[in-house]
Order: structure tokens, then C-alpha cells, then sequence
């Protein structure tokens, strides 16, 4: 049995050290009260759009991951007008211990950029379909750096498999997650897919992949269900996976570039 200890502290919650997770009380449509410890932790994590989309309901929690630690939205009644009941409070906490007993041994790191030389050693994941024609986002950009498109497609993949190239000392995983490239992947697709990754992965001992957030461009899937997939797929594997998210530079331009100027001093406003 875990050892338990409950300890009792006047303080500020949110003031605790970054090595402790966090839990409260929320709400199952999370428009909390202004003023109360949901409100305030609404405006310091945010992503209350991403927690709506999760459908939660009563008696159970959202999680979001910030940094290296997690943060509990224990779900325990519809919305502020009602009032909670032990029992809903009991099950939100079953499944907090749950998650916490239960994380995966994976470890997903996020950055915003990519690191060509951090990337140097690891193997690397994008997803594909199944006709292999990388036109755009970046699919074309491993064709453009990888090639070799007939030794993919002599291996006649299906929706759901892997095309796996070997790169020297690291492997690229092509996931297949749609027939043609005109079409949407599929979260049921990139499951399978990520399996037979999974088991490659074993079979040759590979520890650290590299992926862009899968599916998540051009074909407008969500990243935290994606991530929840990786999650569930690679819990009982002691590897680390590094996902980037290119984030394009935007471009705006100055207003003398516009052309905006005054009609009278001819300066630009």
C-alpha cells in the first residue's frame, strides 16, 4: 500500500513549490464565479476551451499538464448553481488517485521550435497517407530530406500501418493514417499506427522519438486527444518523446509600408 500523508497549511494554493501537482473543485461547464480559487486558476492556466472539449462529467476530473507537474480540475457539479455532493466529491478523487497511480512511464517533452541536432539521435515519427504523396505541411519536408518514396511504397502499406526507413543509426516512422492525401486522418488510424510503431520499437530498442504534433496541421485533429493516444499507447514503455509545434512567423506590416499616411503633414499614423 502507497504510503499517505495529509498535511494542513495556511496558505495561498497557488503559492506551493512547482513539484506539486494541483487539485480543486470545478465546475462541468468551467465558467466558475469570478473571485473563487476556480476563477483564479482559470486565469493563471487557462485552456478552458480545451477543458469544455473534454465533455467531463460529474464525478470525475479533467487534467492538463503544465510543466512537469499535473493540475486536477475535479469535477463535482454541472455548474455554480448547484451544490455538490460527497458523493460526486468521492468519485472526482477516486479518479485523481487513479491518474496519479497510473501515469504513463513515457515521458512527452513540448517544445515550440524545432532542434535539428537534439534531434540528431532520436528517431523520428510523421504522419503519411497511404498513396505516399507528400505535397505540403510537413510531410514534404521529410520527402524533400528522406526521399527514397520507392522503398515505401514497395512495402504496400494500409490506413492504420507504418513504412518504416532505417537513417543511419535511427529510424523514420511513417504512419499511415489515410488512404489518399487529399482526405483527414483519423484518431482510430493514428492508434493502430502508433501500436505497430510501438512494437518496432521494442522489437530493435528504440528509446527517443521525435514527432511534430501528429495530425494536428493541415488535417485538424486536437493535440490533447493525440497526446492522450500517445499517452495510453506508450504507458508501460521507458522511452521519451519530444514533440515540436512549428509556430510560422507572422509577418505584419509597418504602416509606411501600407501606405497610411496623413493627408495634411503626410506623416504615417
Amino acid at each position: 500500500m502507497t504510503a499517505f500523508k495529509l498535511t494542513e497549511m495556511n496558505c495561498d494554493l497557488l503559492d506551493v513549490p512547482q513539484n506539486y501537482s494541483l487539485a480543486y473543485t470545478s465546475t462541468a461547464d468551467f465558467f466558475p464565479e469570478k473571485g473563487t480559487l476556480a476563477w483564479k486558476f482559470s486565469i493563471i492556466f487557462g485552456q478552458t476551451d480545451q477543458l469544455r472539449r473534454q465533455h467531463i462529467q460529474r464525478g470525475n476530473i479533467a487534467v492538463l499538464e503544465e510543466n512537469s507537474r499535473f493540475i486536477y480540475h475535479l469535477v463535482i457539479v454541472e455548474n455554480i448553481y448547484q451544490r455538490t455532493t460527497y458523493e460526486n466529491l468521492e468519485a472526482a478523487i477516486i479518479c485523481m488517485r487513479h491518474h496519479m497511480f497510473s501515469t504513463p512511464r513515457c515521458r512527452i517533452i513540448e517544445r515550440s521550435a524545432h532542434d535539428k541536432k537534439a534531434t540528431e539521435n532520436c528517431s523520428v515519427v510523421h504522419s503519411i497517407s497511404a498513396d505516399f504523396a507528400m505535397c505540403r505541411n510537413i510531410s514534404l519536408q521529410f520527402k524533400c530530406k528522406n526521399g527514397r518514396n520507392h522503398e515505401m511504397l514497395r512495402q504496400d502499406h494500409h490506413t492504420g500501418s507504418v513504412a518504416v526507413l532505417k537513417d543511419h543509426k535511427r529510424y523514420v516512422y511513417n504512419l499511415v493514417t489515410k488512404e489518399r492525401q487529399h482526405e483527414k486522418s483519423t484518431y482510430i488510424a493514428l492508434f493502430y499506427a502508433l501500436l505497430t510503431t510501438r512494437d518496432h520499437m521494442r522489437q530493435h530498442g528504440v528509446k527517443k522519438l521525435a514527432i511534430p504534433r501528429l495530425g494536428c496541421g493541415i488535417d485538424r485533429l486536437e493535440w490533447f486527444r493525440v497526446k492522450s493516444i500517445l499517452e495510453m499507447v506508450f504507458a508501460d514503455d521507458d522511452i521519451e518523446i519530444t514533440t515540436y509545434s512549428h509556430e510560422p512567423h507572422i509577418w505584419v506590416a509597418s504602416r509606411e509600408q501600407l501606405h497610411v499616411h496623413c493627408v495634411t503633414c503626410k506623416r504615417a499614423f
